[in-house]
């Protein structure tokens, strides 16, 4: 039986925020929803419905996502916190916001942030790529545990993507190596070079070299 992943993943929007002082009009200028990853990943596409939403609804006319990947997505959150707080800068993250500075990555965390919103929870899946020579998410933590270090797992170090399979494996008694690649859209680029990685569980049937190998809530 695959084993569950226990770990929830939030998408909240961070939000520096505040109507400037003796505005006449308010938006006189686009909004900005910063994105701390490249386009392509589930934030970038969840960022893009709110966008066409916002857009088509008349709420804000103009909106723009800016995408500012790097660091584990702190150059992005970083962004977001430094933005002035005048109404026009909006921020999209989960709670990578939380493990960064767990992992002495930033020395900021979410009491930093105006947290207006949860936009939803996620699962993660563990995806294998299609010629492995693992055939299930057991297979792979029972040699990983006979081997340590020699199973590498493709990943965003310091995010819930490394955090979620690096619980398993503690769990499990298993060591793995992770391999730092990116965001969502650069581990499907390049996770298929590795054992495993982690996803959102509808991607890797969307791609022809990895396979589902597990899912559970996170």
């Amino acid at each position: 039986m695959v084993p569950n992943f226990t770990r929830r993943v939030a998408l909240a929007c961070a939000l520096a925020f505040a109507a400037p002082a003796g505005a006449f009009a308010y938006p006189d200028e686009p909004i900005k929803i910063i994105v701390p990853t490249d386009p392509g990943g589930a934030i970038d596409g969840l960022a893009r419905v709110f966008q066409k939403a916002f857009e088509t609804g008349d709420i804000l006319p103009d909106v723009a996502v800016i995408n500012m990947a790097g660091a584990g997505g702190t150059i992005g959150t970083r962004a977001i916190k430094d933005a002035e707080p005048d109404g026009y800068t909006i921020g999209l993250w989960h709670d990578g916001i939380v493990t960064s500075k767990a992992m002495g990555v930033v020395d900021f965390d979410q009491s930093d942030f105006e947290i207006i919103g949860a936009t939803g929870f996620a699962d993660l899946g563990l995806a294998i790529s299609a010629e492995s020579r693992f055939g299930s998410f057991e297979e792979m933590l029972a040699f990983a545990k006979a081997n340590p270090n020699t199973v590498t797992v493709a990943a965003n170090i310091g995010l819930p993507v490394h955090f979620v399979p690096m619980r398993v494996a503690t769990e499990a008694g298993a060591e793995l190596r992770y391999v730092q690649v990116g965001g969502g859209a650069a581990l499907c680029a390049g996770g298929g070079r590795r054992e495993a990685l982690p996803v959102a569980p509808r991607r890797p049937y969307r791609h022809r070299d990895v396979r589902h190998a597990g899912a559970g809530a996170v």
